[in-house]
């Protein structure tokens, strides 16, 4: 009977170990997302909201346990210093009310919206990739382009051979006089042909080496492959710094990269859903009746439980003394009356 009694006695305490650890487990993860998996305002924010928790939820039990209910006018003989229990309860419902929003956006994410996020994360990475796709076709066009400009100045070279004609070889294919050996007659037309051919092959290897998206330290291909896995392993983090904010930032550099080096290369960038990861009231007015009762009851519930030792605990009396003033007015009346009897004497 007395360990049942003592266990009994522990499972308040229990409940509050349990509740705090809850609220410490999920918290976090949704500051996380809301500051875009920013970890030192997540931790300082925790370090305040969790040691608050607990200071209340301690100190309301010390102050029970020391106060004595009722109406009276009480005296604590221990100390003069008492702050009234509603303060107490106030202050704890503040801090908890500021915890909801970002417990109520962990379960949203995780449990409600995160195939969606996840979904519309795998598009903005190939929106990426579309990117580089209609990048490098437009460079393969301006390849084929000069291919065919080549060959139609070839032709005309051919047909007419003048001055101008083989001029207008060498400006498209930058290279110097004489390099190229323009035939005067159709028996050297094929090594004519060779040096264009050769100078061709050589300014289409600088037109790629301009274009090279590398040389300016972009690999689409390898941040395609290190975001992806940040949605597929669902790395929490990271989630939603990198559909937020890293994902725009590095479409915006690619493309911005781009127009540098083809400056006529026009690309319209796509706009997708703000999935409001870094809003956690969103996933509050977004949600349906039914989520936000539930929710309400599993607040209620881990609040109970972080507050169960509080709930549980005593009021002591044994060290209040009631102060009365009926009485105290008695024996001040009976002094005076003897000061008053010893003068007449």
């Amino acid at each position: 009977m007395a360990k049942q009694g003592e266990k009994q006695s522990k499972m308040p305490e229990i409940l509050n170990g349990i509740g705090i650890f809850i609220i410490a487990l999920v918290t976090p993860v949704g500051i996380l997302y809301t500051t875009n998996g920013n970890i030192l305002i997540t931790a300082i924010a925790m370090i305040l909201l969790l040691g608050a928790i607990i200071f209340l939820s301690k100190y309301l039990i010390h102050n029970k346990k020391r106060e004595k209910s009722g109406l009276g006018r009480v005296k604590d003989t221990r100390t003069n210093n008492h702050t009234p229990e509603w303060i107490l309860l106030f202050l704890y419902a503040l801090v908890a009310l500021i915890i909801l929003p970002f417990m109520f956006h962990w379960v949203d994410v995780e449990f409600v919206r995160k195939k969606q996020l996840k979904s519309m994360g795998y598009q903005k990475l190939e929106s990426l990739k579309n990117l580089e796709t209609t990048y490098n076709d437009s460079v393969t066009t301006k390849i084929n382009l000069l291919e065919k400009e080549v060959e139609n100045l070839q032709d005309r070279y051919i047909a007419d051979r003048t001055a101008a004609n083989a001029t207008a070889i060498i400006e498209k294919l930058h290279v110097k006089d004489g390099v190229i050996e323009f035939s005067k007659r159709p028996k050297g037309d094929d090594k004519m042909k060779e040096q264009i051919s050769t100078e061709l092959g050589k300014r289409v290897d600088d037109l790629k080496s301009d274009y090279d998206l590398s040389k300016s330290g972009i690999n689409i291909d390898e941040y395609y492959s290190k975001t992806y896995a940040i949605f597929s392993k669902w790395k929490f983090l990271q989630v939603s710094y990198t559909y937020t904010k890293d994902i725009d930032a590095k479409f915006d550099q690619v493309l911005t990269t781009m127009q540098e080096k083809m400056p006529n290369f026009d690309y319209q960038k796509p706009e997708f859903q703000d999935m409001k990861l870094d809003d956690p009231l969103n996933s509050i007015t977004s949600a349906s009746g039914i989520k936000i009762l539930l929710m309400i009851i599993a607040f209620i519930l881990i609040h109970a439980m972080v507050l169960a030792e509080y709930l549980n605990a005593n009021r002591k009396t044994s060290d209040l003394v009631v102060d009365d003033h009926t009485k105290d007015d008695d024996n001040n009346v009976d002094d005076i009356r003897s000061k008053f009897d010893n003068l007449k004497k």
